[in-house]
């Protein structure tokens, strides 16, 4: 018992553990893990402190100068209070019970095929990378003489390739220029870059103004069509609080 309470003071104390003081306020080794969760991301405790320091230092000599009970700051805060509060209702409201089936999903592909077309060409790549110019050929080697299979297989389990599609009009400039107007299923290289040899499979060529696969869009889809049905929800939630309310209207506002 007295080790539990020996650790669970220890505890409480090292939460509480101050850092730095302004009078009254203080800020703790705890406010400071929450400011790094939140606002202050990825920054040191040094900065954290300093900036939490200058805006105390701020806010209590504009408390001095009366800002405090500016009316016209005041009516800000109220206005800002309030939009927080409705918008804070609304999102609650209007995502209540919205539902996008695959079937949905579907009917908007097959019906907006044009709005998915490619504007750019397009190359999905299985790329390599090596330090050494033999294991280079010798990936090229494995690559073209067999498209599948247990080589393969502990090919890509050793050297771990990435796979990733490629857009003309950003890469014509770079390095990965050379991939395009190429065939389905080259093996390109090994083309040297500074220390590195890159082997590239050449996985599949979308040329421009092709239509893009369902799977590719799906989650676009989703969110349009979700965006549409908040917008609904917002619109029904809007008139059923006109119906209950009594609201009076002069006619020329109508």
């Amino acid at each position: 018992m007295f080790l539990l309470i020996c650790c669970s003071s220890k505890e409480k104390k090292e939460e509480e553990f101050v850092l730095v003081r302004i009078g009254n306020e203080v800020l703790t080794n705890n406010k400071i893990k929450s400011l790094k969760e939140g606002v202050y991301k990825n920054t040191s405790n040094k900065v954290i402190a300093q900036k939490w320091v200058e805006k105390e230092l701020l806010y209590n000599a504009a408390k001095k100068s009366g800002f405090l009970n500016d009316k016209k700051l005041t009516a800000k805060r109220d206005d800002y209070y309030k939009n927080l509060i409705i918008s804070s209702f609304l999102e609650s409201e209007k995502n209540k019970n919205i539902k996008i089936s695959k079937k949905d999903i579907n009917n908007y592909y097959l019906k907006n095929k044009n709005s998915f077309k490619r504007k750019d060409e397009e190359v999905l790549i299985n790329h390599f990378v090596v330090n050494n110019k033999k294991e280079a050929y010798n990936i090229k080697n494995i690559l073209k003489k067999k498209k599948k299979g247990e080589e393969k297989e502990a090919l890509i389990k050793k050297h771990r390739p990435t796979l990733k599609k490629l857009k003309y009009q950003l890469m014509k400039d770079s390095f990965f220029s050379f991939v395009f107007n190429k065939k389905n299923n080259q093996i390109l290289g090994p083309k040297k870059d500074k220390s590195f040899y890159h082997v590239v499979e050449i996985v599949k060529v979308y040329e421009k103004n092709t239509i893009m696969g369902l799977e590719i869009v799906y989650d676009e889809i989703y969110n349009r069509l979700y965006k549409k049905q908040e917008i609904l929800k917002e619109k029904l939630v809007i008139d059923s609080l006109y119906k209950k309310a009594d609201v009076f209207l002069e006619p020329s506002l109508k």
